[in-house]
């Protein structure tokens, strides 16, 4: 018997981006690349699911990225000048996805 449901995951772990601090005007202040963006964690999960329908296969995909809702976050306020300097933002949080996909003739 031909299985025909799969367990996918992805997990992602690394350091920081690293990312240099400027002035209002722009100017480097500091050595270049002297920062660094929080540690970086992700965990994606989905169950995946073949049935034929009409003769073809199919695959319905469910699940959901980012599983541990974790802080990354990909812009911070380098400008020195700023009241909002070293504020984290654009962060992505938990997200259920879906996908259907055509996988051919049987």
């Amino acid at each position: 018997m031909r299985k025909k449901v799969d367990l996918a995951y992805t997990a992602d772990w690394h350091d920081g981006f690293p990312f240099s601090v400027v002035d209002q005007n722009q100017g480097l202040v500091g050595a270049p690349d002297s920062r660094r963006f929080p540690g970086y964690f992700s965990l994606n999960l989905a169950l995946e699911r073949r049935i034929e329908i009409f003769g073809f296969q199919w695959a319905v995909r469910v699940g959901f990225d980012d599983i541990t809702n974790r802080h990354n976050p990909f812009a911070v306020d380098n400008n020195i000048d700023s009241p909002h300097f070293l504020q984290y933002s654009s962060v992505d949080g938990r997200a259920l996805t879906g996908l259907i996909r055509l996988l051919g003739r049987k």
